[in-house]
């Protein structure tokens, strides 16, 4: 027992120089068997003539150094060019900078070597997942209810306006457009009514006649015959003009009108489309039976003058 513990304290006693000899792997490094200093990030060394206190020296523009070096020069960033839409990260030696794309720009294939802008999704369309550096912007097409009058690479679809109280819808929503509301007022709810009103009596009055058709279309056929003494015009005949009592000539005495044939006649045609209507029809000029209606005279009519004599009676 006493043996094996000897045998432990050599051994310690053996290792102890070589432990305390060891050299910080990170800030440290061997050399001719000592352990000499590294420079800081974002130097590099320029002499190691002294292990204890080499010569170092700042990374140039566009070069870093992430952590403690021996190395003479320091690793080159990338390179991130403004004129392919990249953007410039602040200077920074001691790491190193990734190209990154300006804001609405992402990376074309593989590597970054170039950014692309967004694409934009036009009007009737939204965002659906906005771009980022290594992907498009991704589009769709509106919902029901939505709208979009802009093409943007940022915007998603928005909901319609819904009119509050107060205030009726003038204008529906489209894809690419909002509901339009207006304002509420008296006069248009009059206006309203005012119409319905109106396109009422008018359908009940196209009702109405449209019952009335026939017996409209008897008056009509009544009408032709108000002119009852009238000389119906025949082809070997001139048109007979409608003249009045004044312009007459008297008949002679043992002569019989051939008007008062055609009044007979035409009494006759009245009293039967007066029989086939709800309502007797008298015809102008003669009573119920068909005979001339004779007004009463006055002492001063009975001289007739020359003029008028013969020609005030033609259809009795």
């Amino acid at each position: 027992m006493g043996n094996i513990f000897k045998q432990w304290i050599v051994c310690i006693l053996l290792l102890l120089p070589v432990y305390l000899h060891a050299c910080d792997p990170e800030t440290q490094y061997e050399k001719d068997g000592e352990c000499c200093k590294m420079c800081g990030p974002g130097t590099r060394m320029s002499s190691d003539a002294n292990c204890n206190d080499p010569v170092c020296s700042p990374c140039e523009k566009n070069e870093y150094q992430e952590g403690y070096t021996k190395e003479m020069k320091c690793k080159l960033q990338p390179n991130c060019d403004e004129n392919l839409n990249f953007e410039q990260e602040p200077l920074d030696r001691t790491i190193k900078r990734p190209c990154r794309c300006k804001k609405g720009f992402h990376c074309a294939g593989n590597g970054c070597h170039k950014c692309i802008k967004n694409t934009e999704c036009e009007e009737g369309h939204g965002v659906l997942k906005m771009g980022t550096q290594e992907n498009d912007t991704v589009c769709e097409v509106c919902p029901p209810g939505t709208f979009s009058n802009e093409s943007s690479a940022v915007f998603r679809c928005r909901p319609w306006t819904k009119c509050g109280p107060g205030f009726v819808e003038t204008e529906s929503g489209t894809s690419t457009s909002d509901v339009v509301c207006a304002e509420q007022t008296n006069g248009s709810l009059i206006a309203i009514v005012v119409i319905v009103i109106v396109a009422a009596v008018a359908v009940a009055l196209g009702l109405l006649c449209a019952k009335q058709e026939s017996c409209r279309a008897v008056i009509c056929k009544l009408n032709n015959h108000v002119n009852v003494c009238k000389k119906p015009n025949k082809p070997d005949q001139p048109l007979v003009p409608d003249v009045g009592p004044q312009d007459v000539e008297a008949p002679p005495k043992d002569h019989r009108p051939e008007e008062n044939e055609e009044c007979m006649e035409a009494a006759e045609g009245t009293a039967f489309l007066g029989a086939s209507l709800p309502y007797p029809i008298q015809a102008a000029g003669v009573t119920e039976n068909y005979n001339p209606v004779r007004q009463e005279e006055s002492k001063e009519d009975h001289a007739p003058s020359p003029e008028t004599q013969g020609t005030s009676k033609m259809c009795l």
